[in-house]
């Protein structure tokens, strides 16, 4: 009691303390006026001013006051004053600063005045308290959000009770004020909107009291606004919020969360279901925001990946799932779906997005009873819900999974055929008296049969074939039997004809049953079925066709086969009937092709037809019932009399095959059916005439169409003539008549021979039956296999048709006909045409030729035939290659000699090399040409050997052919036993064998000894010259050949002028190689003549004979010189190529000039045109003609060249390929160097603006050896003309890596102009490659001294191209660019440099620090500083100051001081170095500065885990010490506290990657020694843990040590490089073994084919590491010493040894 007086005393002296002090009231008067008046105008000014007074502190000051002192009217109307005033300062720009400082002043001081109104719990005043809390956080775009979460107290008790509904809430009575839970949940909703992503998680996660309170009455009192509300801000600001973890939005949308938004499903209000549904969807399914776990088990019992399973144990109906997201499973537990379609659709994508959930939901559903069949919104729900379960795709974890291991059954089996469907209730579902639930049924049976085998085929794919039995017996037991669905079938059609949905639902599940498991698969149908009342209908409907479509396919499968073939109870058999239907009017094609395809698979296999026809015998049998179908349309019964023959003959043949197949062989080995057939005819009804007549021509028409097909028409005929004695002889006559078919033809197409009324339906018809004078305009095509036999068989009977001529009507016939067919094959690509059926006819039908006409055609017929083959890649070679072997070698020698060589070389295309010589070898009478195309085949294997009889042979021939393929023989030595005494005897005695001669002595098979034999036998001339200027090459020359050499000459030399021109040829060449041997004069004689007197006195001999005499002092050789300049020339002006002899003579013009200055004692105009012809046509994009311009150019000068001239039309060829940026890099550079020698001569003339933006067009800023010399030129023009071509370019691109315009054009130059200027565009992917390749050490291009010569000149310019190629190799082959370059473009760069002017109007710059990080160039400035070129180490130390001195003026970006401190470390570094020499003995590596610049990526990206310990490297020192490469002991070693496992991998990659880009020189590898790194690298190898990639690295890292000066030699003796090396190729040799028996195993498994490849692949590097040491112990004796010379042994070991 004491206490409560005590608290009252002091609220009064409070009250009397307040009342005491004279309130100013008027303050909040006059806002409230300012503010009201504000509303109808914008004038902003009283209310400014009343601001800059200081008004706000005394308004916030009242609006306390009243607070405490409990004048709530007050209270509340200041709050809502102040809520106005928020509103109304965010109005202008001139207040909103006002209106921050209004709620920082709130915040930082009154926080408790909110609370104050809070705790009061009255509309009156917390319902004003909260909306101005809600302006504070909506105030400027939420700037004041983070503020409000740091000031604002959210434990307080109160905030849970406002979200707790009154009782008049509860009951939904009608109140004045708003409901307190209603304005807190609008407030908590807009807060956690603007609330940080990164705040948001806290906010929500710590105040699980405001959410209790929030969930426990949301179904109860809120209204439908403000769930749709709730439900858009769980989605967008919870659920899709990207940094939020699957554990967060868990915790915060817990299960209580989930089971009341679920409530709202039965909501009235479209709108709120839907985004209630949206929001499960967002919860279970979606990708992105969907709180599911990954599951890596899902099928199986143990993840593949993992070997054990983490998940969450779950009992169910009394079963134990693991699963690794319960919470989605007790989500799912809340819906109904069997209520609605809503519900029903996202239980369905919860389970497709999580498929791990199936098998427990399944069981779940099974614990609410069984599917027992009831018409029940309940049971067709759940129908509808299982339906869709089942149609669930194959997850695709299980489509990737690569593993040995099999699924779990159990699971797998609840996903095919869920356990609520019990066989009894299924069953139940088909007997039950509903037409509706049969049909429901049979549709959830179709769906588990297409899972079944979706499932199967997944087992077949993943080598699980051996577990199939798992899935297909417990689903077998688990479907009703066979037996009742027939049942089903035939009450259903019993009791209700007319509904044939049901019908086809059934005929779907028999097939299906049959598929799955046609070993239990007999079906056995009462004689009256709906089926056969179907095939007995006038006309089908779509349904019809369905259901016969369905039956066909079932019946492939049935093991009651003795039904199809039986005729029960007067009605024909399944075989008549279906026949009877294929072939009525009524019945489409796609039908009857069915039936056909039915029938061939039931037959397969079978005696009763022959397997090698040209068509199905089925399709031939119903093409022929086809004919006669239409005369029966008005009596149907006129063809029962074939109907029951064809039930009588297949019956009796399909159950007595071999009778009919004994009784077949007197007809030569007919099909069987026929002689069924022959013996059924005579119990053929005959006394209606009409009907027999007509089943006598149906006969007569199949057997007619059997023989085109592929039936011996001969054996046709006699067992028509003998069994079918009593149809007329002039009928079968005229049916069977093939020999004379064209003239049969037009007896054949009358009306009463029934065949023509079928000829507008089938192509077979029509072309068999067409007349020869009509083919020249058939159109029609092929549809089927029966109308290309009646095509084939159309042109044998044209072609062996004496009367028809062979001219150009009838290879036209015949081209068209070969068209169609070939036309058919190329469309259908299961079609043989390549068969012995077919070519077998063809070629056999040329022997039998009556006469030479007949057998041209036939000829032609069978070339056109093996043209179509040789387009054709399906077929089997080696059979038709053994069949066209032995038609040649037993073809009469009439058809071997030349006639028809075109058409005997086409069959040799066909034969293999090795066949062709097999052919040879059997000494056959072939005509010489013929042996020539025989010798040609085998020519094209160079492995085969001829034996020397046949070349022996061949060029007894005397031939222009025999030559050539006999030099083809020699010169590829394919000769066998070759004899040099025939052969020597052969060619030196016959001047027409002289180049098989010259090349003889360029073979192989040359021989002194034997040679020398003949020398003396020698008289003919032109071989005398022919052998001397062969052997004269020779090293091996003795005493005798040389004798000889020296009479050859000798007489040459006496007449030589008398000499044919190919013999002076040889002369000359003689006269080259011996010019010591001849007398001055005999020398200068010859010399003389062929300059000026011989025709031919600019050919490449003479050419080489100038050069080796050397005089070039007389007149007469300089002026052979000028004209041979001349002739070079008009070659170039006239000549669009160069021949082999003009080439020849370009090189020997070229050894020429590199002998002598050629401007010295030729005219300089002469050669100044010749340059001006190669420079100004496409002869600048030959790399011989231009490497020879540039050795013509080399010597020039300015005096001499017209250098200008000559580079205005390089510059401007548009013809020049590097005009149109396709060049090669080698003929790129001779251009370029041709344009530096030309620019050499005269600097100043050559440096206008049109040279250097032509030639800037060239470069492309690399490290190539053609942009260094284009650079320099570059230099020399900015010298001259002192200004920067940097001044053209009006804009700068950089292109990223996924750059739309890469897609289009992959080659993007450099700079390209544009009616502005210049377009300088960097490509992003280069600058990475720059940095990742970074090359120290780059030569610069040669330096020319004036004496030396032009080939000094080119060897030095070819050894600096050679040299920047190999480098170019050490960075993948893809551009580098120049750092130089680089960092000398940046301040030209308005977007990286910044220039402003100050008071003075002096300018200033600065770097744009930020942009130069994001463009990668800082990496490459920092790269530049392990340079080993001075001048860019010191233009990147200007580039880091300047940036530093930017940052110091202006940080610039968020992360500017860590740059700024970087930038910091770096310069003081280097400024240590230099002034602290002494101190520092050791020079930071080129390896630090790589590392640093990967520090510096690492900043860019805050997400990486190295992050924070790059930001640590930075921070840790002043400088970068020589010896402490960056993070490397922190993640090598890391102390216990900084260890983080779970990215070890990740951060192990990066350093890896790291020190493969940056070991680069011998002091690279010092340090790395010194650190224990190559200890280190090669203990990692050890851990099995280890990916292919990591691996991979490590072999990386080796291999650039290996290639490094000294690298070698240290890791050999103080790392045991090769021993590693041995005993990671011994182990990895093991495991090799151990992967090939796995995939033994299961070569299905895809992981087993990939870890087989990765060892393969690792031993390759193995291999190629230890050839690297082999070459380097080979290259040394100190390591050959202490290997003990056992580098030998190491290849034979390891780099000898294949991989087995």
């Amino acid at each position: 009691m004491t206490d409560k007086n005590a608290v009252a005393s002091d609220r009064e002296k409070r009250k009397d303390k307040y009342s005491q002090q004279s309130l100013d009231t008027s303050v909040f008067e006059r806002l409230e006026v300012i503010v009201t008046k504000l509303q109808d105008t914008d004038n902003y000014k009283p209310l400014i001013e009343f601001c800059q007074k200081g008004f706000l502190s005394q308004i916030v000051q009242a609006w306390s006051y009243y607070a405490q002192v409990n004048n709530h009217a007050m209270f509340s109307k200041s709050t809502i004053t102040l809520m106005k005033t928020l509103r109304t300062l965010e109005g202008n720009p001139g207040t909103v600063a006002h209106g921050g400082n209004l709620i920082k002043l709130i915040l930082t001081d009154y926080s408790k005045v909110l609370y104050r109104g809070l705790n009061n719990c009255r509309g009156q005043i917390t319902n004003p308290i909260l909306y101005l809390m809600k302006s504070m956080i909506l105030y400027e775009d939420s700037k004041y959000v983070e503020d409000f979460l740091a000031f604002f107290d959210f434990s307080l008790p109160v905030l849970p009770r406002i979200l707790t509904p009154s009782k008049s809430e509860l009951e939904k009575k009608e109140s004045k004020h708003k409901p307190l839970r209603l304005s807190f949940i609008e407030f908590w909703i807009t807060l956690v909107k603007k609330t940080p992503s990164l705040l948001r998680k806290d906010l929500l996660s710590d105040n699980y009291k405001i959410m209790g309170a929030w969930f426990k009455y949301m179904d109860k009192v809120d209204s439908t606004e403000i769930m749709i509300s709730t439900i858009s801000m769980f989605i967008e600001s919870i659920l899709q919020e990207k940094i939020l973890k699957r554990t967060s939005k868990i915790k915060i949308l817990n299960e209580l969360a989930l089971t009341k938004i679920h409530t709202f499903y039965y909501s009235g209000d479209k709108n709120l279901v839907t985004k209630v549904n949206d929001f499960f969807v967002a919860y279970g399914f979606d990708s992105e925001s969907s709180v599911t776990f990954p599951d890596y088990c899902v099928w199986f019992d143990e993840s593949p990946i993992a070997g054990m399973n983490t998940s969450v144990p779950i009992m169910v109906n009394q079963r134990e799932f693991k699963i690794y997201n319960k919470v989605l499973f007790n989500a799912l537990r809340l819906f109904k779906p069997w209520e609605d379609d809503l519900q029903s659709s996202t239980v369905v994508k919860f389970l497709k997005h999580t498929p791990e959930l199936v098998a427990p939901y399944c069981a779940y559903l099974t614990s609410l009873g069984s599917h027992s069949p009831r018409i029940t919104s309940y049971w067709f729900g759940m129908t509808l819900l299982l339906g869709r379960i089942i149609n669930l795709p194959i997850p695709s974890f299980m489509e990737n999974a690569e593993t040995d291991m099999t699924p779990s059954p159990m699971l797998v089996l609840e996903s095919i055929i869920p356990s609520s469907l019990s066989k009894a209730s299924l069953t139940k579902a088909l007997q039950s008296d509903s037409i509706l639930i049969k049909q429901m049924a049979c549709q959830l049976l179709v769906f588990t049969f297409k899972k079944l085998e979706l499932v199967l085929d997944l087992y077949e794919r993943k080598g699980w074939s051996s577990a199939k039995s798992t899935i297909n017996n417990p689903f077998l037991t688990n479907i009703p039997d066979l037996q009742t669905i027939i049942t089903t079938l035939n009450q259903v059609y019993t009791t209700n004809k007319s509904n044939k949905v049901i019908a086809l639902s059934l005929t779907l599940t028999m097939e299906y049953y049959g598929r799955c498991f046609p070993n239990f698969f007999s079906v056995t149908l009462p004689s009256s079925n709906i089926y056969v009342d179907i095939m007995e209908e006038s006309s089908f409907s779509g349904i019809d066709l369905a259901i016969l479509d369905s039956f066909l396919q079932y019946q492939e499968y049935n093991n009651t086969q003795t039904k199809w073939w039986n005729s029960l109870d007067g009605r024909n058999s399944l075989f008549t009937s279906l026949l009877k239907l294929a072939s009525s009017s009524n019945t489409n094609t796609v039908v009857s092709n069915k039936i056909s395809k039915l029938f061939d698979g039931l037959l397969h296999g079978s005696v009763i037809f022959k397997n090698d026809l040209l068509a199905s015998p089925i399709m031939t049998l119903i093409s022929s019932l086809q004919c006669v179908s239409k005369e029966s349309n008005q009596e149907p019964a006129s063809l029962n009399p074939i109907w029951n023959l064809l039930d009588q003959s297949i019956a009796r043949c399909i159950k007595t095959p071999y009778k009919y197949v004994t009784l077949a062989e007197s007809y030569g080995n007919i099909s069987p059916f026929i002689m069924a057939l022959m013996e059924q005819w005579k119990f053929v009804e005959k006394s209606n005439t009409i009907r027999y007549t007509l089943a006598a021509k149906w006969l007569c028409i199949y057997l007619r169409s059997l023989g085109i097909s592929g039936e011996a028409p001969s054996c046709l005929k006699d067992v028509a003539g003998n069994c079918l004695d009593d149809i007329p002889f002039d009928l079968l006559d005229r049916y069977l008549d093939f020999s004379s078919n064209e003239t049969n033809l037009k007896t054949l197409n009358e009306e009463k021979f029934l065949m023509s009324q079928n000829v507008e339906m089938s192509f077979f018809y029509y072309i068999t039956l067409l007349p020869y004078s009509e083919m020249k305009t058939v159109s029609r095509l092929p549809i089927n296999d029966l109308d290309v036999a009646g095509g084939i068989f159309r042109i044998l009977s044209i072609t062996n048709d004496d009367q028809i001529k062979s001219n150009k009507d009838f290879q036209g016939v015949i081209l068209a006909l070969f068209e169609q067919i070939a036309r058919y094959v190329l469309t259908n690509v299961s079609y043989k045409l390549i068969t012995p059926q077919i070519y077998k006819r063809f070629f056999c039908m040329i022997s039998t030729a009556s006469n030479k006409d007949t057998e041209g055609k036939i000829i032609f017929a069978t070339q056109q035939l093996l043209l179509i083959f040789r387009e054709s890649i399906n077929y089997e070679k080696t059979e038709l290659e053994s069949f066209l072997l032995e038609w040649l070698a037993n073809t009469p020698a009439k058809m071997l000699d030349d006639t028809y060589l075109d058409f005997l070389g086409l069959v040799v295309e066909f034969l293999t090399p090795q066949r062709a010589l097999n052919l040879l070898e059997k000494g056959l009478p072939f005509s010489a040409k013929l042996i020539g195309v025989l010798l040609s085949r085998v020519a094209n294997d160079k492995e085969l050997l001829v034996d020397f009889a046949f070349v022996q042979e061949y060029l007894s021939f005397g031939d222009s052919g025999s030559t050539s393929i006999t030099l083809s023989l020699i010169t590829n030595g394919q000769v066998a036993n070759f004899s040099q005494a025939v052969f020597l005897s052969k060619i030196l005695s016959d001047a027409n064998y002289l180049p098989v001669l010259e090349a003889y002595l360029d073979s192989k098979y040359f021989s002194f000894v034997h040679v020398n034999d003949y020398l003396k036998k020698i008289t003919n001339d032109e071989i005398l010259i022919t052998v001397a200027s062969g052997i004269s090459e020779k090293k091996e020359i003795d005493s005798s050949v040389g004798k000889f050499i020296q009479t050859v000459l000798d007489d040459c030399l006496n007449k030589y002028r008398e000499l044919k021109e190919k013999d002076f040829q040889r002369f000359l060449s003689l006269l080259i190689v011996n010019t010591d041997v001849l007398l001055a004069d005999q020398l200068e004689n010859v010399l003389k003549y062929a300059i000026t007197e011989y025709n031919h006195k600019f050919c490449a001999n003479v050419i080489e004979l100038v050069a080796k005499v050397g005089n070039f002092e007389t007149d007469c050789t300089i002026k052979w010189l000028n004209k041979m300049a001349l002739y070079v020339t008009k070659i170039f002006s006239e000549r669009a190529q160069l021949s082999d002899a003009l080439s020849k003579v370009l090189c020997a013009f070229e050894r020429l000039i590199c002998t002598i200055d050629v401007w010295d004692v030729v005219n300089h105009n002469i050669i100044n045109s010749q340059l001006e012809v190669i420079f100004g046509s496409h002869w600048i994009n030959d790399e011989r003609v231009m490497k020879y311009a540039l050795l013509l150019t080399l010597k020039g000068n300015k005096s001499r060249t017209h250098c200008e001239k000559m580079i205005q039309l390089m510059l401007n060829n548009e013809a020049a390929l590097i005009n149109k940026n396709c060049s090669g890099r080698y003929l790129t550079y001779l251009i370029v160097v041709c344009l530096a020698t030309l620019f050499r001569m005269d600097p100043h003339a050559c440096s206008t603006s049109i040279i250097q933006s032509k030639i800037l067009s060239y470069y492309s800023g690399t490290i190539s050896a053609s942009d260094k010399i284009l650079f320099q030129i570059l230099e020399a023009i900015e010298s001259e003309n002192s200004v920067s071509w940097t001044n053209m370019v009006y804009t700068w691109d950089v292109l990223g890596n996924g750059d739309e315009t890469l897609d289009f054009n992959e080659d993007v130059k450099l700079l390209t102009q544009e009616k502005e200027g210049f377009i300088l565009t960097l490509r992003e992917d280069y600058i990475e490659n720059s940095i990742r390749n970074y090359v120290i050490d780059r030569r610069k291009p040669p330096r020319l001294a004036e004496a030396n010569t032009n080939i000094e000149i080119w060897d030095k310019y070819s050894a600096f191209f050679d040299n920047s190629e190999v480098t170019l190799k050490t960075t993948n082959n893809k551009p580098v660019y120049d750092p130089l370059f680089l960092m000398l473009i940046i301040p030209h760069n308005k977007e990286l440099v910044n220039y402003s002017k100050g008071e003075d109007n002096e300018i200033t710059h600065s770097l744009n620090v930020k942009n130069l990080v994001q463009a990668k160039l800082l990496h490459v400035i920092i790269c530049s500083l392990g340079d080993k070129d001075a001048q860019t180490v010191k233009v990147a130390l200007i580039m880091l100051s300047e940036a530093l001195k930017s940052l110091d003026a202006n940080l610039q970006f968020k992360d500017g001081n860590i740059f700024r401190i970087l930038l910091k470390k770096i310069l003081f570094t280097h400024d240590q170095m230099e002034s602290n020499k002494d101190v520092y003995q050791h020079k930071v590596t080129p390896l630090m500065w790589f590392f640093v610049t990967a520090v510096t990526e690492l900043l860019t990206q805050p997400a990486d885990p190295l992050y924070e310990k790059a930001f640590r490297w930075i921070l840790s020192g002043p400088l970068v010490r020589p010896n402490d490469i960056p993070l490397f002991q922190e993640l090598i070693s890391p102390k216990h506290s900084d260890a983080d496992y779970e990215v070890y991998y990740r951060q192990l990659s990066w350093l890896l990657e790291t020190f493969e880009s940056s070991i680069k020189c011998e002091d690279d590898l010092n340090l790395l020694k010194s650190k224990g790194f190559v200890d280190w690298l090669l203990n990692l190898l050890q851990v099995p843990y280890l990916n292919a990639r990591l691996v991979s690295l490590i072999n990386q890292i080796i291999y650039r040590c290996q290639r490094i000066e000294n690298g070698g030699p240290t890791l050999i003796t103080r790392f045991g490089g090769i021993s590693n090396l041995e005993m990671s190729f011994i182990s990895d040799k093991d495991r090799l073994s151990q992967a090939e028996s796995r995939l033994v195993k299961n070569d299905k498994n895809p992981r087993n084919q990939k870890f087989k490849c990765i060892l393969e692949e690792k031993l390759l590097n193995t291999k190629e590491l230890l050839a690297g040491y082999t070459e380097i112990v080979n290259s040394r004796k100190r390591l050959r010493d202490w290997t003990e010379n056992d580098s030998s042994n190491i290849a034979k070991r390891f780099c000898g040894s294949s991989i087995q």
